[in-house]
């Protein structure tokens, strides 16, 4: 994570901006998976935060990318419980909810979306400590967040 901000860019109201470590030619699962949960935790926070009734259309871009995610690992790696198969992205059965790699699909998003739900929990702390930090300067450094949800800093230490 480069920056954390709530200052709206373009059609974002805020965001959080990551670069590659290194130019990847190949993704492993366990990345893959890293990605789909980076993707799914803003709507998970905001319903952690505000409720099920109050979640937001903010999401949207990151529900398209976690679902080419996993649907590329599903259609086009090979990556899931149906193996070592490629199928046609396009076929038009894998919108329907009923056909076995869309279920599979929205398993592998149901997975990332229960595994960031257990750990927004168990770091609600820092996530409001990164909330207070957003809400006095609206841009913060990754660095700087990463200190502020672990509670590496001497203003979360003291208020600890």
């Amino acid at each position: 994570v480069e920056k954390v901000t709530i200052t709206p860019q373009g059609a974002a109201m805020g965001f959080v901006l990551q670069s590659p470590e290194r130019d990847r030619v190949f993704e492993t699962v366990a990345r893959l998976k890293a990605r789909l949960r980076v993707a799914v935790a803003g709507r998970e926070a905001e319903r952690l935060i505000f409720g099920p009734d109050m979640i937001t259309t903010g999401a949207a871009s990151d529900i398209r990318q976690a679902t080419q995610i996993a649907r590329a690992m599903v259609t086009t790696y090979g990556m899931s419980e149906l193996g070592f198969m490629v199928i046609d992205p396009q076929d038009p059965m894998l919108f329907d909810m009923h056909n076995p790699p869309s279920r599979v699909i929205a398993k592998i998003i149901d997975e990332a979306v229960d595994d960031v739900r257990m750990e927004l929990k168990e770091r609600r702390e820092g996530l409001d400590r990164l909330t207070e930090a957003l809400l006095e300067t609206e841009t913060i450094s990754g660095a700087r967040a990463r200190e502020i949800v672990e509670g590496n800093t001497k203003e979360a230490l003291s208020a600890a």
